[in-house]
């Protein structure tokens, strides 16, 4: 979680660690779950995550449109006991009468990014960077937006050095980033009052 303390510096907050894993041990020993299986919060789960098989940055995308769900509707997409959750999101299709008050343009957006075929959603971040601005010019000039209009923009990253360069927070800049690049992220967390570390 990014936020903005006071004075206007910006604090960088890693939180919801229930399944960190280490980065410096080998992958059988750090598998969450096992094959056939999930752990996770099934609200904001991808479908390909309850069947057991590989996942891949499209299924983080489909956590970000459950996210983003909430924050417009104030509640989960999908609602129910785990199993209830878990198959809604497998196979129910969106609720989407409980959009009628969201502008369009987020509402298929919401439509990408929830599809129930990783192939069909936005592919990788940069995909759906770039399908920002149309969709706040759809909403600021009132007009509607499509699923080819998101494709035209997978279709212009495609081509090479149509990329921009990513924004950079003012206090995160790479001089005052404690370690280098080519080092590994890990996350640690203090120790809680009254611990001793052994």
């Amino acid at each position: 979680m990014v936020s903005f303390e006071q004075g206007g510096a910006v604090a960088a907050k890693v939180i919801d660690l229930g399944l960190a894993k280490s980065v410096n041990e080998p992958g059988s020993q750090t598998a969450i779950s096992m094959p056939g299986g999930f752990a996770g919060t099934p609200e904001f789960a991808s479908p390909e995550q309850f069947a057991g098989v590989g996942v891949d940055i499209r299924s983080d995308l489909y956590a970000l449109g459950a996210t983003l769900w909430e924050m417009v509707t104030g509640h989960p997409v999908f609602r129910g006991s785990a199993a209830e959750v878990m198959y809604q999101h497998q196979h129910a299709p969106l609720p989407l009468e409980q959009l009628e008050r969201v502008p369009q343009p987020i509402v298929v957006l919401l439509e990408v990014l929830l599809e129930k075929d990783p192939a069909r959603r936005f592919q990788n971040p940069t995909e759906v960077l770039n399908a920002m601005p149309a969709i706040a010019v759809a909403i600021d000039t009132r007009r509607k937006i499509t699923r080819q209009s998101f494709q035209k923009t997978r279709h212009a990253d495609s081509r090479v050095g149509t990329r921009k360069a990513p924004a950079r927070l003012p206090h995160l800049s790479p001089s005052s980033r404690p370690g280098t690049a080519n080092q590994r992220c890990r996350c640690e967390t203090a120790p809680r009052a009254g611990r001793r570390r052994g």
